[in-house]
């Protein structure tokens, strides 16, 4: 999934590549979002799914310094209501998902080329690899389905691909965002918060303190 990002050459589209990789967001989901979606001062982004069934409405989620600092180049002449993956042609259209797939294909070709296997690497892999790669980490389903947009833990269970003697390698809980007291004690001790969506507030910290 790395090498995937890094065999993309254009900015947009190794942004794109790369939100993929952080988020697990949809591939059209991602090609829709808008400047005002990010919070790249706070390395944050807002990801808004459709409503139909299996979806929630919205989530939250963190990215790396380095990627708001990809993005932050990407969308530094747009306005908030912008979008953020635009045509170069027609900045008042976005990116479709048949753009990605043809970039996909270009980026298979050159790991191909390079002595890597491609088998199964498309689009949707990367949300299936963020989905088992969350869970390994907390143990938590409701986190996974949450941060992926699900409303179904049946549907979740689908992206998650276990992996033999994975370490959980952080410990989660969720509380109510009315909760600030709590939250704030926790953000204290040295909990981040991982998630939010639907009201409620889901906040991670490493097993083992290094």
């Amino acid at each position: 999934m790395k090498a995937a990002v890094g065999a993309v050459w254009r900015h947009h589209w190794r942004c794109y590549f790369r939100l993929l990789l952080e988020t697990g967001a949809r591939a059209s989901e991602a090609l829709e979002l808008k400047v005002r979606d990010l919070d790249l001062k706070g390395c944050k982004i807002r990801l808004g799914t459709g409503k139909g069934s299996g979806y929630v409405d919205a989530r939250e989620l963190p990215i790396s310094p380095h990627l708001a600092g990809m993005l932050r180049e990407l969308v530094k002449d747009k306005k908030p209501g912008d979008w953020v993956f635009s045509r170069p042609s027609d900045p008042s259209r976005h990116l479709e998902y048949r753009d990605a797939e043809r970039v996909m294909r270009m980026v298979r070709n050159r790991l191909r080329a390079s002595g890597y296997d491609v088998e199964g690497l498309r689009l949707h892999a990367f949300r299936h690899a963020y989905g088992s790669r969350l869970y390994a980490e907390t143990h938590d389903l409701l986190f996974v389905a949450r941060a992926l947009g699900h409303r179904d833990l049946e549907t979740t269970k689908l992206y998650i691909h276990l992996q033999p003697q994975t370490p959980q390698r952080y410990e989660v809980r969720h509380l109510s965002v009315d909760e600030a007291d709590e939250i704030a004690r926790l953000l204290a001790e040295g909990w981040q918060v991982a998630l939010q969506a639907e009201g409620r507030v889901w906040l991670k910290r490493p097993r083992w303190w290094i």
